[in-house]
């Protein structure tokens, strides 16, 4: 097959699988280098105080992003997989879109004279745009993700970050402020929405922007569970920080967003993944029950592979992480990060379990289950963030994400036929043995990327060997 099929036609399932994957791969390891380049630089530069206005101003208008779910992406991408009509709704469904998007900066503007300082609610209202442009953006993208046409999704996202990566740059060597960095999130987010637009329209894939109150009604039913489910997740992931914020812990905010931002390269395998796999698993979940489970085991073990090493790895090389990436002055981010980085290994499976549970129409326990994480965080935020700042906010994270965990483990496991637990032995097993070797203190005097190269190697080729032993002993 020629690298321009493989690459940019959609020709067979396994085809079209490891196309989206090399495109968002791609697309991935080039936003998560530069995002965690410029948070870096944006860190040591502005110090841990500008970075904590920073941090909160994007954490607060953060919260107002659930508005845009009352119409869930993931919704329209299973909908547009198992109903042929849905094409005819595609116009309506931007103009709710739309409307979401509005009523989210609304509702920025007016809360944005909570946060008292003046320059931080300038922040809050220029991200407070961003979220409404961020709003159509991803539903053009979520569009893209429906056809198998993951190049475009890589296309606009590298564009975004190139353009943010770029200005910031040249803002913090030449004139470091604040306001002017907000305004290159900004302009980032302006022209990867106008990319997006160009793109859709190429494809033909909107169609007449006919609002239709019906269809409106219709999606706003099938998202709602999702959309306050995703309040719930805004509580647990970013009212530490508004919480510390309003307390005037900027400092204790740029280190806990600092160990938090680590964690998202841990996350960013899986949620590729995700995007890869759901259009798949939400058709099949309808054509042909044992398909969506061999699909589903392939899911799973993919999640575990990338999720097991970096969380062991990580946990075991947590102060060496933070001193290379932040200096010593980050040092009160190492005890909240051993806690943040189990939460990412919770945050992968718990993306595939909700996954799932999305694609066979169980969205109500992803809202149940997650009142039930909220309730669980905000109760101990704070009792906890007052009397140990950033390290009550860690350790309350880490008791919900394990609720959470626990709660929807047992929710996919009652669907018939969905996966086998067993498909991720290998990855476990692996994983042991880098641990131990990481542990032993073999490699103690060695820089942290020649540890983390050589754990890698010792983590794969025990993958691989425990495969091939598991695939010889099922010929005998």
């Amino acid at each position: 097959m020629k690298i321009k099929e493989l690459l940019l036609q959609n020709k067979t399932f396994k085809q079209i699988i490891i196309k989206n994957l090399s495109w968002l791969f791609l697309s991935e390891i080039i936003t998560r280098f530069l995002t965690a380049i410029l948070t870096i630089f944006i860190a040591r530069i502005l110090g841990a105080q500008d970075y904590g206005f920073l941090a909160f101003a994007i954490s607060f208008t953060g919260f107002f992003i659930i508005i845009k779910n009352f119409c869930y992406d993931e919704i329209v991408i299973r909908e547009y997989n198992q109903r042929e009509e849905v094409k005819k709704e595609l116009g309506s469904i931007l103009w709710f879109k739309i409307f979401l998007g509005i009523s989210a900066f609304s509702l920025i503007l007016i809360f944005s004279f909570l946060a008292g300082n003046q320059s931080v609610q300038r922040l809050i209202i220029i991200f407070g745009v961003v979220v409404l442009l961020k709003s159509i953006f991803e539903f053009l993208t979520s569009l893209f993700k429906a056809l198998h046409k993951m190049e475009y999704v890589a296309l606009v996202n590298i564009l975004e970050i190139i353009i943010l990566s770029g200005t910031i740059f040249y803002i913090l060597f030449y004139a470091p402020n604040l306001i002017f960095i907000s305004y290159a999130y900004l302009a980032a987010a302006i022209l990867s929405l106008l990319c997006s637009i160009f793109i859709a329209k190429r494809l033909k894939v909107l169609s007449q922007p006919v609002l239709d109150l019906k269809v409106i009604k219709n999606y706003f039913l099938l998202s709602w569970p999702l959309a306050i489910g995703s309040i719930f997740a805004i509580i647990y992931i970013q009212i530490d920080s508004i919480m510390m914020g309003f307390l005037g812990m900027t400092k204790e905010v740029g280190w806990y967003q600092a160990a938090y931002k680590i964690t998202s390269f841990v996350t960013f395998p899986g949620a590729i993944i995700a995007s890869v796999f759901y259009p798949s698993i939400s058709k099949f979940y309808k054509e042909n029950k044992d398909y969506f489970k061999r699909i589903t085991n392939i899911f799973l073990e993919s999640i575990a592979f990338f999720t097991f090493p970096a969380v062991v790895g990580g946990y075991i090389l947590k102060k060496k992480i933070i001193f290379f990436i932040y200096g010593e002055s980050f040092s009160p981010s190492v005890f909240a990060f051993q806690f943040l980085i189990f939460c990412s290994g919770y945050i992968l499976f718990i993306i595939f379990m909700n996954y799932i549970l999305n694609a066979t129409g169980r969205q109500k326990i992803i809202f149940y289950t997650g009142g039930a994480g909220a309730a669980l965080n905000l109760v101990l935020n704070i009792i906890l963030i007052p009397r140990y700042s950033l390290y009550g906010a860690a350790v309350a994270t880490f008791f919900t994400y394990s609720l959470l965990f626990i709660l929807r483990l047992a929710a996919v496991k009652k669907i018939k036929n969905s996966f086998d637990f067993k498909v991720i032995l290998p990855s476990f097993l692996a994983v042991a043995v880098m641990g131990i070797f990481l542990y032993s203190g073999l490699l103690t005097s060695y820089n942290l990327m020649v540890q983390i190269i050589v754990a890698g190697l010792v983590y794969f080729c025990v993958f691989l060997l425990i495969k091939k032993i598991k695939k010889n002993g099922k010929r005998f």
